[in-house]
């Protein structure tokens, strides 16, 4: 997809600069396992997710299927060489409130977005930024581009059993629910970033489970149509079946393309 011009304005911007630049390689072996057909059963069950915890890897590290109940599962892992913990916090906060920001971080397919922030009552001692915020940025995965919602949360409410951080080597895990705002979904996938250490420094395992529970805002009829919704006969429908794949492939460019800048966005942009 080509990258939308830069207006004036925007070109006065700080960060204007990193707009322009190259994205990230994409390593062939990491191209080839998107390209696969993995097995359903190598797909981890969102009740299974504190797996992530444990040490080593698990059955589907880097790729996607559709599940016979016509959801899908997207696996990725990303090296984050140069990239701390810290600078990841910072980031989740820091781009959602410009639109700029948000399409720096991939130029193809990020358009613009909006930030609502958390109530009073969930700013709590020791939370994160980022925590029950939502971002509504509007992208292109890959299958069109749309509006959706993003309501962050702590990795607990998440369901991760928090005590296993230290033993898994985990840093911080980025997690959420993703809604349709076209659609009044507000949950049609759930995500997690799991970062943890390595000899060689972070990376990042992303999972998404696309369409396994979808949920409606309240309206005349939403409890019916999320029954629906919920059938593989309509999960077929509301999901291609490049779904999977395109999101594999997205998450592969767009947290490469971050590591790639964020150590220097951090360095000159974090106060």
């Amino acid at each position: 997809m080509p990258r939308i011009p830069l207006t004036a304005a925007e070109k006065q911007l700080p960060y204007a600069d990193f707009y322009d630049r190259a994205p990230a390689p994409i390593p062939q072996a990491v191209t080839d396992q998107v390209n696969k057909v993995h097995r359903s059963q190598d797909a981890l069950a969102f009740e299974n997710l504190n797996d992530l915890l444990l040490p080593g890897d698990l059955a589907m590290e880097i790729g996607h299927c559709r599940k016979p109940d016509g959801s899908f599962f997207v696996a990725m892992k990303t090296p984050l060489p140069g990239v701390t913990k810290d600078m990841l916090n910072w980031w989740f906060d820091w781009h959602p409130k410009e639109s700029l920001r948000y399409r720096i971080w991939f130029p193809e397919a990020h358009y613009s977005i909006r930030f609502k922030d958390k109530a009073d009552h969930q700013r709590t001692q020791g939370a994160l930024p980022h925590w029950h915020t939502t971002h509504y940025p509007i992208e292109d995965i890959g299958i069109g581009k749309d509006e959706i919602s993003i309501r962050f949360l702590p990795p607990a409410e998440f369901g991760f059993d928090t005590t296993l951080f230290e033993a898994g080597r985990v840093e911080t895990i980025i997690c959420g629910l993703v809604g349709a705002e076209s659609r009044r979904a507000k949950q049609v996938v759930r995500m997690c970033h799991v970062v943890r250490r390595t000899s060689e420094g972070l990376e990042m395992r992303s999972r998404f489970w696309m369409g396994d529970n979808i949920e409606f805002e309240p309206f005349f009829g939403s409890q019916f149509l999320e029954k629906l919704a919920n059938t593989g006969f309509m999960r077929r429908k509301l999901m291609p079946a490049r779904t999977g794949y395109a999101m594999a492939l997205h998450c592969a460019q767009e947290y490469r393309n971050l590591a790639q800048i964020l150590p220097e966005l951090y360095a000159r942009f974090a106060s």
